[in-house]
């Protein structure tokens, strides 16, 4: 008689990680080249600033992310192509894009961060 084990609920989490991004807050003309992470915990940018070789990380827990889109306005590009808006509750945006991926991409790298930020709710649920 063969004995089965109890299966097991497991939730996927989905992660992001883009190792060439541009990015800068909505108002500020500075930007910061280094790397993006998301999860459901949050986003987590990391770069350098090219002109003052600053380093800076930011990290947004996904409670603060209140919406992810594609930027519509010039003030809304980095380094002078369009790029993914993350608007927050309590900050100003971030703007940023994937350095060399094409211009009509940038619609995919909208829904892949937002999948990525999203899954916490699902998989808060599912635990």
């Amino acid at each position: 008689m063969s004995r089965r084990a109890p299966r097991a609920t497991v939730a996927v989490m989905e992660e992001l990680s883009v190792n060439r991004v541009i990015w800068r807050r909505r108002g500020v003309s500075r930007h910061y080249i280094g790397s993006l992470y998301a999860s459901p915990l949050g986003i987590r940018l990391t770069g350098r600033d090219p002109a003052t070789g600053i380093a800076v990380t930011l990290s947004i827990p996904s409670g603060e992310v209140e919406r992810v889109r594609v930027g519509e306005t010039p003030d809304e590009e980095v380094a002078g192509e369009p790029g993914v808006v993350v608007e927050l509750a309590e900050s100003a945006p971030i703007l940023l894009r994937e350095i060399g991926l094409a211009v009509g991409h940038v619609c995919g790298l909208s829904r892949r961060l937002l999948e990525a930020v999203s899954r916490s709710e699902a998989g808060a649920a599912a635990l």
